[in-house]
């Protein structure tokens, strides 16, 4: 769609990237909490056989099994500890919310000017003020714009088939998450004898 004014151009601009910082925060934040979750999960998994083993609960797995499954749970735990640390979701995530803001705040000073024809001597400022936000800060993703296009699909009309491309995109980001977690619940069942 294309824009009348310099100010609505750079509105248009603030406007966007906004939206896309905002989808990047919460994406981060979504990693975070998986690898909560799993860490969270992986530990107690790794509690259950120890117990069940405490209790002389009958196992359907020898010692020899469980004794390497549950030297794998604790790599498992160390290395998405590790990836937690290294990756640093929240911090990440905090970080973009604060551009997200900075760029709202910047916003509010551009719109009233949208309806002017031309630039006047405060268009250079502001266009520098969005420039020095962005080099301030982490960029959004390709599945954090497709998200922004999807909430603004009035602007972007993305066709009937982007949401479930932008939903599998999204998802796989958390495949190994998913992964593990599936992984350790069917260890669990078959220990018990469930499956």
């Amino acid at each position: 769609m294309a824009t009348d004014t310099p100010y609505k151009d750079l509105h248009d601009r603030i406007k966007k990237t906004t939206k896309n910082r905002f989808a990047a925060q919460r994406r981060l934040e979504n990693h975070n909490k998986a690898v909560l979750w799993t860490i969270t999960l992986s530990s107690i998994f790794l509690l259950i056989t120890p117990l069940a083993q405490g209790f002389e609960i009958e196992l359907t797995q020898d010692k020899k099994t469980i004794d390497f499954v549950q030297i794998l749970l604790t790599i498992v735990i160390l290395a998405v500890s590790i990836i937690l640390s290294m990756a640093n979701f929240a911090v990440r995530g905090e970080r973009i919310h604060n551009c997200g803001m900075e760029l709202n705040s910047l916003g509010r000073k551009v719109y009233p000017k949208v309806n002017l024809e031309d630039k006047d001597e405060d268009y250079g400022t502001l266009n520098q003020e969005y420039d020095e936000i962005l080099r301030r800060y982490e960029n959004h993703t390709k599945v954090d714009f497709m998200r922004t296009k999807i909430e603004m699909s009035d602007y972007y009309n993305p066709p009937f088939w982007y949401r479930a491309v932008f939903t599998l995109r999204y998802f796989s980001e958390f495949w190994l998450y998913i992964a593990i977690l599936s992984c350790e619940f069917i260890w669990v069942a078959k220990l018990f004898g469930a499956i």
